[in-house]
C-alpha cells in the first residue's frame, strides 16, 4: 500500500498543477468581518476528541503560506477501526462555508489522506476546520490558521 501511495504521489508529482480556487475574494472578505470565536496563534492546529481518528495536517506547516497553497493531510487509525474518507469535511473561516467538494474536486480523498495543490487563496489571514470519523463512529476535528502571503513577481 505505502508503494502505491508512493508511486501516486510521484505520479502526481510529475503533472502539471492544476489551480483551483478553494476560497473566492467575496467569502473571504464576509468572513473577515464575522466575529472570532476560537483564536489560536497561526500555524497552530487544535485537536478535540476523541484520540482516534487523527487528522495530521503536513502542509501548511507554518504560520505563513506563498500561494498557490499546498494543502496535505494525512489520516491515522488505530489499526481496529477503518478511516471512513467519505466522512470527511472542510469548513472555512468563522462562517464555517462548507468548502469540501471544492477540495474533493481537485484531489482525490482517500483513508490515507489527500494532497491537494495549487489552492487559491486570498492573501490575508485564513481558517480551516476538518472533520473526520472513522467506521466505528469515533469523530475527531482539528483547525489550521495561517496567513496567505501576497503573491510574489517573477
Amino acid at each position: 500500500m505505502k508503494t502505491a501511495l508512493a508511486l501516486g504521489a510521484l505520479l502526481l508529482a510529475s503533472l502539471p498543477l492544476q489551480a483551483f480556487e478553494l476560497v473566492s475574494p467575496e467569502e473571504y472578505n464576509r468572513d473577515l468581518e464575522a466575529p472570532e470565536v476560537f483564536a489560536p496563534p497561526p500555524g497552530a492546529t487544535r485537536s478535540l476528541q476523541p484520540a482516534w481518528p487523527k487528522i495530521e495536517i503536513r502542509n501548511p506547516t507554518g504560520s505563513e503560506a506563498r500561494p498557490p497553497v499546498a494543502i496535505e493531510v494525512r489520516f491515522l487509525g488505530d489499526g481496529k477501526s477503518a478511516i471512513d474518507p467519505e466522512s470527511f469535511r472542510v469548513y472555512y473561516g468563522m462562517l464555517g462555508i462548507d468548502i469540501t467538494d471544492r477540495i474533493r474536486k481537485a484531489t482525490p480523498i482517500t483513508a490515507e489522506g489527500f494532497s491537494a495543490q495549487g489552492a487559491e487563496l486570498p492573501p490575508g489571514k485564513h481558517s480551516l476546520r476538518m472533520s473526520l470519523a472513522d467506521r466505528s463512529g469515533r469523530r475527531t476535528e482539528v483547525q489550521v490558521k495561517f496567513k496567505v502571503l501576497e503573491p510574489t513577481a517573477n
